[in-house]
């Protein structure tokens, strides 16, 4: 049997990338990447939403909306933005406009499920 190919590392400056160092833990690194594929790529919604998640990691929820809600202007329908919107606003006790958010969640929900079936 031949020989698998070498796992080709992602590049430098790629999502890829940005998704591997969040993983191993390397915050100030994927914060750092993060903010510089946004200066070149600042329509983004997933850059968006790592910057998010990464604002989370850092304790920093003030940023972490604003950077979910930023992914959501650009990507109405961007799921794990819509998730992780909810769970910050549910743990700050803004339960309505979480559950206006839930609530999309759920049409959005019910529109794929019509259109895989």
């Amino acid at each position: 049997l031949p020989s698998p190919p070498p796992e080709v590392p992602p590049p430098d400056d790629s999502i890829e990338r940005l998704r591997e160092l969040a993983d191993q833990g390397e915050i100030a690194s994927a914060t750092a990447l993060c903010l510089r594929l946004l200066k070149e790529d600042v329509t983004n919604p997933d850059l968006h939403f790592m910057n998010g998640l990464l604002a989370l990691s850092r304790g920093d929820q003030r940023d972490a909306e604003g950077a979910f809600r930023r992914a959501l202007y650009l990507d109405p329908a961007h799921y794990e933005s819509l998730v992780h919107l909810t769970l910050l606003l549910r743990d700050d006790h803004r339960t309505e406009e979480a559950q206006l958010l839930e609530n999309r969640i759920e049409r959005l929900h019910g529109e794929r499920a019509m259109s895989n079936g």
